[in-house]
């Protein structure tokens, strides 16, 4: 399955989250790592971690909305034939 790997991470991608300081700072936090996890594998979990701490519901607004961005972009480009991704 497509997104049981790490193949659609782009060099593009990690650069957009770098960019973004709200994001980039949250990337080594126990927290939001562990709420990532669970949006993999238990979304309602994630839903009551996010909804306890208005902080880290902006940042998953945040990253929601960056990944959206990601995603529709890689979409496009391969419903064009052309694909972003690495290999």
């Amino acid at each position: 399955m497509f997104l049981s790997t790490l193949d659609w991470i782009t060099e593009d991608l990690l650069k957009k989250v770098e960019r973004n300081p709200a994001l980039a700072n949250k990337l080594t936090d126990p927290k939001f790592r562990a709420i990532l996890e669970q949006v993999g594998t238990d979304p309602l979990k994630a839903l009551s971690m996010i909804g306890k701490d208005p902080e880290m519901q902006k940042v998953m607004q945040e990253f929601s909305g960056l990944m959206g961005e990601y995603f529709t972009t890689l979409g496009d480009s391969m419903a064009q034939g052309v694909s972003l991704l690495p290999g």
